[in-house]
């Protein structure tokens, strides 16, 4: 797995799979609807490509949604993608059972290098909660290729945050993410997830990674649904659709 976690002491098996408990705990408190859009992913995925044979995970950070498509189709190999080397040193963790069915790389793709490690002709591209980070051109540029990956008949599928053009709406949206968050957990998760993590592994693995990741580039509640649709549909996806939504996140992406 092409990662690199640059620690003064390197973490056990154990720490790492505390880790990993504790980003998914995280990640439940913002997304209170986690597992069913698991499940809604890899369901979409199995309808139209009943046995792929390869899944690219776009922004797989621990693998959460790697893990997902393996155990749904035992015969697949699933790659995944990300810029982030603490994250990828819990997803080969997570992932190890998997053997080489799995496969992390550490690629930025707001480039075109990360497509090089990817074969032509894949069953399903995915990624969940990862692409808001991405600029609008960016966004575009990565759908493009995207889109020049996929086999015909392959799918692409994003769960990720998408915006209301109305202020009043997306306020709304804003609150009752909150009150579930607030629900399950209390305090700043995201922010005392990564204090903690930096506290075990050294601050400056902290330094390394926002050295590595750059400033924040996209839409925190992400782009409008609408502006996803268009954006597919000229990167030349047909049946584009949203495929599942809650408030201000949804499941959508199309069919080559």
């Amino acid at each position: 797995m092409d990662m690199k976690l640059q620690t003064t002491v390197a973490p056990t098996d154990s720490e790492l799979a505390y880790w990993i408990d504790q980003w998914d705990r995280m990640q439940e408190a913002y997304n209170p609807d986690r597992a069913d859009r698991f499940r809604t992913l890899t369901g979409i995925v199995g309808a139209v490509c009943p046995a792929p044979n390869t899944i690219v995970d776009l922004g797989c950070g621990t693998g959460s949604v790697m893990q997902q498509c393996l155990e749904a189709f035992p015969t697949a190999r699933v790659i995944g993608i990300d810029m982030d080397s603490c994250l990828l040193a819990l997803a080969e963790q997570r992932l190890g059972i998997h053997g080489n069915r799995a496969s992390v790389h550490q690629l930025d793709f707001r480039t075109d290098a990360w497509a090089d490690t990817i074969p032509n002709g894949v069953d399903a591209v995915v990624s969940a909660t990862a692409l808001h980070w991405l600029s609008e051109a960016h966004l575009g540029d990565l759908y493009a290729k995207v889109s020049s990956l996929l086999r015909p008949g392959g799918i692409f599928l994003n769960a990720d945050h998408v915006g209301s053009g109305h202020a009043l709406v997306q306020r709304f949206w804003a609150s009752e993410r909150a009150h579930a968050r607030d629900k399950r957990y209390s305090g700043n998760e995201w922010s005392k997830f990564w204090d903690d993590y930096f506290g075990a592994l050294g601050e400056q693995q902290r330094e390394m990674r926002t050295a590595v990741l750059g400033p924040w580039e996209g839409v925190e509640q992400g782009l409008p649904l609408q502006w996803q649709l268009n954006r597919l549909t000229e990167c030349g996806f047909s049946h584009v659709d949203c495929f599942y939504r809650f408030h201000g996140d949804a499941i959508y992406g199309g069919i080559k």
